[in-house]
């Protein structure tokens, strides 16, 4: 039980019949399920249609399969709910409970979501350097031309230049795209996820 009670994920296990055996400290903390929630139904009562959890008990135990869900909107916060059935240790097999297991993954999202706009706006910085220098080489190719064509190796070192500067670029509008599309994906899971909850 110390180890159960020393990790930071939640742990629960609920008998068959609904009844709370085991929830560790980490479950209150992250979503406030007190010990006067004993029971899937009083849960359910609680965490409502986000986590719909005494909807996914009954299926974990009729189905005798895991369930696994990402992106559980609550409370302004995102979890991470794992369920998995409990089987009897004799020779039949029977479901005598769940294990659930409920993850705050507010602080990974959170992070996320600050790289990705980190990283767009580095990118935008950085476009507007690169798109200078390819303006200033491709300037200096059309009005020294003659002069590059008598200096082949300064000729070379203008074309490098100007071609390595056009790949940056093309590498940085990847990243904005990419960029663009997490921030997409990002704006209608919160869309979804909110009018569900």
């Amino acid at each position: 039980m110390a180890s159960v009670n020393s990790i930071t994920l939640g742990f629960l296990i609920v008998r068959r019949n609904r009844q709370t055996l085991i929830k560790n400290p980490a479950v209150e903390k992250s979503i406030g399920l007190k010990s006067d929630y004993a029971s899937i139904d009083s849960m359910d009562q609680l965490l409502g249609r986000a986590f719909a959890i005494k909807e996914k008990f009954n299926k974990c135990v009729e189905e005798r399969t895991p369930t696994d869900l990402k992106n559980i909107s609550f409370n302004n916060r995102f979890f991470h709910l794992f369920m998995a059935p409990i089987f009897s240790t004799d020779n039949t097999l029977t479901v005598i409970g769940v294990v659930i297991l409920i993850q705050d993954e507010t602080e990974a999202k959170v992070m996320e979501r600050s790289k990705d706009e980190f990283f767009s706006i580095a990118s935008h910085e950085l476009r507007t350097p690169l798109t200078a220098i390819r303006g200033n080489t491709s300037l200096i190719e059309q009005y020294y031309g003659e002069k590059l064509k008598a200096e082949p190796e300064l000729k070379d070192m203008v074309d490098d230049i100007h071609a390595s500067s056009i790949r940056l670029i093309q590498i940085v509008n990847d990243f904005l795209n990419v960029s663009r599309l997490d921030r997409v994906k990002w704006s209608i899971r919160l869309k979804i996820l909110t009018c569900l909850s």
